[in-house]
C-alpha cells in the first residue's frame, strides 16, 4: 500500500488506498470485486484514473490532501517497492503494516502470555461487568479486553464452550469479538470497529480501529487451566470454579441470635478496615488472617455476587475460600494459605484441613437479618444501613429554616456569650451542657464544638444517623437536630464519628432568617464598631440618623450625653415595639429608659448594641447601609437582578391568606402592619403595577414609599408603618416619618424575577398559582400534545414495568439531585409512581400541583419534578407541604392512546411482544393482517430471504416488508439494498438510516402495534420454520410473501426463456407429457419444449403449444379444444376453467420441475418463438411430438403413389436383406419399397421389410 494516497473508483464513491505492485512496480488501485484500475499521477504527484472520464485522488503534503487536476497531462510511473516498504516497516499500526508483513493470529502468540501471566496482567484495563452473571459455559479469557463504544469502559473478553470469543454488552447481549492484523482482540457494531486490548509484554498494547479484522477461536482448555492459576483472588474464579454456599453456617447462628451477642458476632476480629465499598456487607461471626501477625479481619459479603472477600487496611480485596470442613481461608498472591475461624459454641473454631476449597457464596438477606438483630452496636451495622452524614441532613434542614427551628429547645433568653472569633453557631442543633441545652458552634473548617461555661471546647461528634453526641468524662450525651419542627434524639450506642459542616451554607442559611434569631446572626456578622462609625459620621443624614427611632426621644439630654446617629436599641413590650436611641456618654455607649435609668450598651459581633435590663437582654440596630433614595423606575430592573432565593426571602415571614385574584408578591420588598412586627410581602397588581399588602384576613392594605423611596404602610389612621427593600443582597429599611408617595413598578421586571428565582420563592405561586387536577382533561390534559408530552424526560425509559400502569404525558422526576427526569406512571389504583432503570418503584407526591419523588431511604427527602401545564413547563419546589394526589386512570389511559404509537408511553400500555410466541402471532394472521400497510413492489430478494408476513418498516412515505435470512436476521430492502431492521424495547421493528430512526410495526392479534423512535435497540432473530410454514398456509393469494419461498420464486420467464430452453435435454423437453403427443395440432402451432398442464383436475399432462402467427399459447384436450394457456404468480403455466377453476401446469428450470399453484392471480403472456424453434432443432428428431410441429412430414399416400408408378422388383426391394420370408397374418401386407432397421447382432445391417395393417392402416414390423 501507498501510505498517504487515495484515488476514487467512480463517481459518488469513497476513496480507495493505492498499492504498488512489487516485482512490476506498477502503481494500481482495487474495487471491492478486484478490478484492477491504472494509476497516474498529474504535475503535483496526485493520482488520478481514467473510467468514464478522470476520476480524482489525492497526495497528502503537511498534513493536508491535495487534490489532482481535472485537466491536463497525466503520467505513470514505477515506484522504488525497497524504499516504500522501508517506510511502511515503521509503522506497525497502519493497515499497509500487512501489506508487506504477515498478519498474526491470537491463538500464535496468547498461550505463552498465559504460561507467564498474573493477576494485574490478566485483568488487562477491564473496568466493566466485573462480578457480572453471564450465560452457563462461557469463561473469562485472561489477558484481554474490549471496548464496546467511545466511552473507553473496558469489557471481559468471553470463550464459549467451542472457543469462540465474545463479549456481552450490558443489556447482556452477545457480540461476536474479532482481532486485529496484529491479533489483538476487537468488535464490529454497525461497521465501526472498537478497539481492544492484550497484555503482552508486560504492558498493554491496543488493537487498531481499521483495516482488516478476523473472527477468533481459542483452546477453551487452556483458558479454563489458566485461570485456575490465576486462583482465588482472580475476580472471574468463580465464573469456572463455582462457589459452595455456607447459608446453613449462617442460619445456624441466626436462630440463636440476640440484640446482646456483641462479644461473639465481633469475635477475635481486631482490625477494621476503614471505607470499604458500599457493596459489601460484614459477616459476623467470622474472622480471618490475612498476613502472618495475630490480627483478624472482618469477613465480607459482595451484595451483588453473595462472593466472600476480606479487605486489609490498605483496603486490599482477597478472595475468601471455604475447606471442605466449611472454615474460611485465604490465599495470598504468592501462594501463602492463611486461615480464620467461626465462633460458634461460646468460641472460635479453626479448619485444619486447607488441601480442597472452593469460593463461597452466602444469602445477603441472610446477613443482613444477623446484623440487624446485633443492631447499631455491632460495628458492621453501618457496612449494611450506610450512616448518614450531618451534611446531607443539614442540605433538607438549612432549606426550610425558621427562627423557631434555629433555636429548638435552647431558649431565645439564653444569655448571650461572646464566644471565640470565627466560630459560628448552628442552627438547629444541640448538645445538653449541665442539663442546659446548649448551642453548637462550627469552626472555619467545619468542625463541630460547644462550650463549657468557662469557655473550654468539648468536641461534637455523631452517631450513626447524624444526630449530634457529646463525651464528657467519658460518658456519652445525646443531642439532638429539628426534622419536621420536632427534636430528632441522638442514641448513645454504636460507632460515633466526628462531624463536618459546610460552614458557607451555614451563613447563608444564618443570613436568609437575619437578625430575628440574633444568638446565630451574630456569630457571622461581624463589624468592628470604631472601624465604622467614622463612616456613618461622615456621610449621615438627618433621615438616616434618626432611623426607625419612635421612643425615648429625651426633650432635655443630660450634660455629657450625646445621641449617636443610626443606632438605637429595640423593646418590645406587650406586643408593642419601640426604637430608642443610644447615648455616648464618656465614651461608653449607654442607653436611657422611660425612667431615665442609665444603662450601659454591649456590642454584638456585628457592632450593634445590646442591653441587660434586669436580666432579660434587648437587641438593637445599626444602620450601615447610607444610599442615597432608590430610584425603582430607572433602577428596578437591576435591584431585581441582584435578588436570590436566600436574600428576597429575608425578613420576610409569609402567612397563609386567601389567594387575592390579579395580584403577583414582589420579590425582596417587605413591610410591617400596624399591631405587627412581622415584615409581610408586597404585592402588585398585574395590569398597572401599583402596589398593595394584605392582612392575615385578606384585607387590602395601601403601600407607599417614603422620601429614600423604600415601601412602607400607611393605616387608615394614617400611622406609618415600616418596610424595606433589599438592595446588593441586604434590607434597606425605610423610615416612619416624613413624606410619602404613591408609585407604580414595572410589572414585566417583577414577572421575570418571579420566573427566575423559581418554584422554590413564594412569590411563584401568585404567578403560576397550584395546579387544579379537580377537571384532569380541562386543566392539564388539553394542552398536551405530542411535541411537549415527554417534556424534559431523559430517563427511564427503556424500563419494563408491570402492567397496569399507564405513563402520564407531560410529568416527569429526577430520583436524586441530578437533572435525570424519569417518566410519571398511574395504576389502576390512581397511585403516581415512578421507576428506576433497575425497576425499584418510588412513590411521587406532588407539591403545588407539580410532581416530586419520594426517597425510599429516606421518607423525608424528596427529589425534583416538572410539569408541562398550559405549554409551560413549572418546576416543583424544594419544600413543601408534600402530598398524594390520585389522577384518574382510566382518562390517561385514554389520553395516551390519543397520542398513539409515536407517544414513548404507548408502549407501556401495550405488552412487549414476546418473540418466543412468532408462531402464535403469524398464525394469527390473514391475508388482509399479512399484507398490511406495505406499499412497495415485490422486491426480488437473494434465495436466502423470506418474506415476513404481517411487519414492515416505513422509510420516508413507503412502508417496505420485512424479510429474514436462512439465520433468522431480520432485513428489509430499500432500493434494492438489504438494510438492518433493529427492535425497540418493546420487540417492534425499525431502522436506522441517514443518521434517523424510522419506525415500523407488527400486527398484533388484530391490532397495529407501532414501534417508537426513542430508547435502545436491539437485533433479534426470528425462527425462519415458522415463516416458512406460514407463507405456506397464506398461499399465493398473499403473493409477496409466497414468492419469497425458494420453491416458488418468481420464473422470469420471458427474459431467461433463452437459459431455461437451453437447459433441456430430450428426457427434460417431454417431462411429465404422458398424453397428446401424437396429436395431429394444427400447422400454425409448434410444441414448447420443457412444460405442460393438465387439461382438468384429473387428467394427464398434455403438452403446451405456441401459435407461429398470433404467439397465442394453447394446449388441446383429447377432442381437439383449444385451451388458453395462463401464468401463475410464480410464471409457471395453467390453464383457467370458465368456471374460474385454475389447472395446474409445470415447467422445467434448470432440472428442476415448477408446478404453478390452483390459487392467486394468473395473467396472459407470450413466449420467444425464435428461442422455441431453436431449441427444437438443437433436441432433433429424437423430440419427435415437438420436431414434427416444426418440421412437419410430407403425407406418406403421396410418397407411394409417386413410388409405386414406377416400382420395380429392385426398387420394391431395396435394401431388404433379412426376415423377407417369415409367415405373418394376412391382415398385414408388407409394404414395397420400405424396409427398417433392426437389432443389428453383426456388422452388417439388418433391414425386414414393414408391413400394413389392412384393417386400421398402421405400419409396423416383425422380429424372428
Amino acid at each position: 500500500m501507498l501510505i498517504g494516497f487515495g484515488v476514487l473508483l467512480s463517481r459518488n464513491d469513497v476513496y480507495h488506498p493505492i498499492y504498488v505492485e512489487k516485482e512490476s512496480q506498477k502503481v494500481c488501485a482495487f474495487d471491492k470485486t478486484g478490478v484492477i484500475y491504472d494509476v497516474y499521477f498529474d504535475g503535483q504527484g496526485a493520482p488520478i484514473i481514467m473510467s468514464d472520464g478522470p476520476l480524482v485522488g489525492f497526495v497528502m503534503k503537511n498534513n493536508a490532501p491535495v487534490y489532482a487536476a481535472n485537466g491536463g497531462t497525466f503520467q505513470k510511473f514505477k515506484l522504488d517497492v525497497e524504499i516504500i516498504i522501508k517506510y511502511i516497516n515503521k509503522l506497525e499500526e497502519h493497515p499497509a503494516y500487512f501489506t508487506v508483513n504477515k498478519f498474526k493470529k491470537i491463538d500464535s502468540f496468547i498461550y505463552d502470555i498465559f504460561e507467564t501471566i498474573d493477576l494485574k496482567g490478566a485483568l488487562v484495563n477491564i473496568n466493566k461487568n466485573i462480578g457480572v452473571t453471564v450465560l452457563k459455559d462461557y469463561f473469562v479469557v485472561p489477558a484481554i479486553s474490549v471496548t464496546q463504544s467511545e466511552d473507553e469502559l473496558n469489557y471481559p473478553v468471553y470463550a464459549n464452550k467451542m472457543g469462540n470469543l465474545v463479549t456481552f454488552d450490558p443489556e447482556g447481549n452477545i457480540l461476536k469479538v474479532h482481532q486485529d492484523l496484529r491479533g489483538i482482540p476487537c468488535i464490529v457494531k454497525d461497521s465501526v470497529i472498537y478497539k481492544g486490548a492484550i497484555w503482552h509484554d508486560g504492558q498493554i498494547k491496543y488493537s487498531l480501529n481499521l483495516g482488516r479484522t478476523f473472527e477468533i477461536q481459542l483452546n477453551v482448555t487452556k483458558i479454563r487451566n489458566t485461570i485456575f492459576k490465576l486462583g482465588a483472588n482472580y475476580p472471574f474464579y468463580s465464573v469456572v470454579y463455582k462457589p459452595i454456599s455456607i447459608d446453613s453456617l449462617m442460619e445456624r447462628m441466626l436462630a440463636n441470635i440476640g440484640a446482646k451477642d456483641i462479644t461473639e458476632a465481633v469475635g477475635l476480629v481486631n482490625i477494621f478496615p476503614k471505607n470499604v465499598a458500599s457493596n459489601f456487607y460484614t459477616v459476623p461471626y467470622f474472622g480471618i488472617r490475612l498476613n502472618n501477625n495475630d490480627s483478624f479481619y472482618p469477613l465480607y459479603v459482595n451484595n451483588k455476587n453473595m462472593e466472600l472477600f476480606s479487605f486489609d487496611e490498605s483496603l486490599k480485596m482477597y478472595r475468601v475460600l471455604f475447606s471442605e470442613d466449611l472454615y474460611p481461608l485465604v490465599i495470598t498472591e504468592s501462594g501463602v494459605v492463611y486461615s480464620g475461624y467461626i465462633y460458634t459454641d461460646g468460641g472460635p473454631k479453626y479448619g485444619t484441613n486447607f488441601e480442597k476449597y472452593n469460593p463461597a457464596r452466602i444469602n445477603v438477606d441472610l446477613v443482613i437479618s444477623a446484623v440487624e438483630k446485633l443492631s447499631y452496636s455491632y460495628f458492621g451495622y453501618t457496612t449494611v444501613h450506610a450512616p448518614i452524614e450531618i451534611s446531607y441532613i443539614l442540605t433538607s434542614l438549612f432549606s426550610s429554616m425558621t427562627v423557631e427551628c434555629a433555636y429548638g429547645l435552647i431558649s431565645k433568653n439564653t444569655t448571650f456569650k461572646i464566644v471565640k472569633e470565627n466560630y459560628v453557631a448552628v442552627v438547629g442543633l444541640s448538645v445538653p451542657i449541665n442539663d442546659v441545652w446548649s448551642p453548637i458552634y462550627a469552626n472555619k473548617e467545619g468542625l463541630l464544638y460547644a462550650f463549657n461555661s468557662d469557655g473550654t471546647e468539648i468536641e461534637v461528634f455523631i452517631d450513626i444517623f447524624g444526630v449530634p453526641v457529646i463525651v464528657i468524662k467519658d460518658v456519652r450525651y445525646a443531642g439532638y437536630i429539628m426534622l419536621n419542627g420536632s427534636p430528632k434524639y441522638a442514641i448513645t450506642e454504636g460507632i460515633l464519628r466526628p462531624a463536618s459542616i459546610d460552614v458557607s451554607v451555614l451563613v447563608t442559611t444564618i443570613n436568609r432568617i437575619g437578625p430575628s434569631a440574633p444568638l446565630f446572626y451574630c456569630t457571622c456578622n461581624s463589624v468592628d464598631m470604631n472601624v465604622i462609625l467614622p463612616e456613618i459620621l461622615n456621610s449621615i443624614d438627618h433621615l438616616l440618623a434618626h432611623g426607625p427611632i419612635n421612643a425615648g426621644l429625651l426633650e432635655k439630654v443630660p450634660l455629657n450625653y450625646y445621641a449617636v446617629p443610626s443606632v438605637g436599641i429595640r423593646i418590645v413590650t406587650n406586643g408593642i415595639i419601640k426604637y430608642y436611641p443610644c447615648y455616648c456618654h464618656e465614651g461608653k455607649l449607654v442607653f436611657i429608659d422611660d425612667t431615665s435609668k442609665v444603662y450601659e450598651c454591649m456590642q454584638d459581633i456585628q457592632g450593634a448594641p445590646i442591653v441587660n435590663i434586669d436580666g432579660p437582654q434587648y437587641f438593637g440596630f445599626l444602620t450601615l447601609d447610607l444610599n442615597r433614595p432608590l430610584d425603582l423606575v430607572a433602577d428596578l430592573e437591576k435591584i431585581m437582578g441582584g435578588l436570590t432565593l436566600e436574600n428576597s426571602n429575608n425578613n420576610i415571614q409569609y402567612n397563609d391568606r386567601p389567594s387575592v385574584q390579579d395580584y403577583i408578591m414582589v420579590p425582596g420588598f417587605g413591610v410591617q402592619i400596624v399591631s405587627n412586627e412581622k415584615f409581610v410581602p408586597v404585592y402588585c397588581d398585574r395590569r398597572f403595577g401599583n402596589l398593595k399588602a394584605f392582612t392575615e384576613e385578606g384585607e387590602v392594605v395601601r403601600v407607599v414609599v417614603d422620601v429614600q423611596n423604600i415601601v412602607v404602610t400607611i393605616s387608615d389612621s394614617n400611622i406609618i408603618t415600616q418596610g424595606f427593600i433589599v438592595v446588593d443582597g441586604k434590607p434597606r429599611f425605610s423610615v416612619t416619618q416624613g413624606t410619602t408617595r404613591q408609585i407604580v413598578v414595572d410589572v414585566n421586571t417583577i414577572i421575570s424575577t418571579i420566573e427566575r428565582l423559581g418554584p422554590d420563592h413564594p412569590s411563584y405561586l401568585t404567578l403560576h398559582p397550584p395546579i387544579d387536577f379537580k377537571d384532569l382533561e380541562k386543566n392539564f390534559l388539553n394542552t398536551i400534545t405530542l411535541e411537549n408530552s415527554i417534556g424534559l424526560i431523559n430517563s427511564g425509559l427503556d424500563i419494563s414495568i408491570p402492567i397496569g400502569h399507564a405513563m402520564v404525558p407531560g410529568m416527569g422526576v429526577a430520583l436524586d439531585n441530578s437533572k435525570n427526569y424519569y417518566p410519571v406512571f398511574i395504576n389502576t389504583a390512581r397511585k403516581c409512581v415512578v421507576y428506576s432503570n433497575e425497576g425499584i418503584m418510588y412513590n411521587v407526591l406532588f407539591g403545588n400541583g407539580v410532581p416530586v419523588c419520594r426517597s425510599n431511604e429516606d421518607p423525608e427527602v424528596f427529589y425534583p419534578g416538572f410539569i408541562v401545564y398550559k405549554n409551560e413547563t413549572r418546576h416543583s419546589p424544594s419544600k413543601s407541604t408534600y402530598k398524594e394526589i390520585q389522577l384518574d386512570y382510566n382518562i390517561i389511559f385514554n389520553k395516551v392512546e390519543q397520542l398513539s404509537y409515536e407517544f414513548v408511553g404507548y408502549k407501556f400500555q401495550h405488552p412487549k411482544i414476546e418473540i418466543d410466541n412468532l408462531g402464535k402471532i403469524l398464525e394469527a394472521l390473514n391475508l388482509r393482517s399479512a399484507r398490511g400497510l406495505v406499499n412497495t413492489e415485490y422486491t426480488n430478494v437473494g434465495l436466502e430471504y423470506l418474506l415476513v408476513p404481517g411487519m414492515a418498516v416505513q422509510y420516508k412515505t413507503n412502508w417496505h416488508a420485512l424479510y429474514v435470512n436462512k439465520n433468522g436476521e431480520v432485513f428489509t430492502f430499500i432500493d434494492d439494498k438489504p438494510i438492518d431492521v433493529v427492535f425497540d424495547l418493546q420487540n417492534l421493528p425499525r431502522i436506522e438510516m441517514d443518521g434517523s430512526i424510522y419506525t415500523g410495526y407488527v400486527e398484533y392479534f388484530n391490532e397495529i402495534r407501532h414501534s417508537v423512535s426513542v430508547g435502545s435497540s436491539v437485533k433479534l432473530t426470528f425462527n425462519i420454520t415458522i415463516i416458512q410454514n406460514t407463507l405456506q398456509r397464506l398461499g399465493p393469494e398473499f403473493e409477496n410473501g409466497f414468492l419469497s419461498l425458494p420453491a416458488h420464486r418468481p420464473i422470469d420467464i420471458q427474459t431467461d426463456i433463452g437459459e431455461i430452453l437451453d437447459s433441456l435435454d430430450i428426457s427434460n423437453a417431454i417431462g411429465l407429457i404422458t398424453a397428446g403427443l401424437n396429436f395431429e395440432v394444427p400447422e400454425d402451432f409448434l410444441m414448447i419444449p420443457g412444460m405442460g398442464t393438465k387439461v382438468n383436475l384429473n387428467s394427464e399432462y398434455f403438452p403446451i403449444y405456441i401459435n407461429s402467427k398470433s404467439f397465442d399459447i394453447v394446449a388441446f384436450d383429447r377432442d381437439g379444444t383449444v385451451l388458453k394457456v395462463k401464468w401463475d404468480i410464480q410464471n409457471a403455466p395453467c390453464i383457467v376453467l370458465n368456471e374460474g377453476l385454475i389447472i395446474p401446469g409445470y415447467i422445467y428450470i434448470k432440472g428442476q420441475i415448477r408446478h404453478s399453484v390452483i390459487r392467486g392471480k394468473v395473467k396472459a403472456m407470450t413466449l420467444d418463438i425464435e428461442v422455441i424453434k431453436r431449441t427444437i432443432i438443437r433436441l432433433g428428431v429424437n423430440y419427435s411430438a415437438g420436431y414434427k410441429t416444426l418440421f412437419r412430414p410430407p403425407n406418406i399416400n403421396m410418397i407411394l403413389a409417386k413410388v409405386y408408378s414406377s416400382l420395380t422388383i429392385d426398387i420394391a426391394l431395396g435394401a431388404l436383406n433379412s426376415l423377407t420370408g417369415i409367415q405373418v397374418p394376412k391382415k398385414y401386407v408388407p409394404l414395397a419399397a420400405f424396409g427398417v432397421m433392426i437389432q443389428n447382432l453383426t456388422k452388417t445391417p439388418r433391414y425386414v421389410p414393414v408391413y400394413v395393417d389392412i384393417d386400421g392402416g398402421n405400419l409396423l414390423t416383425f422380429d424372428e
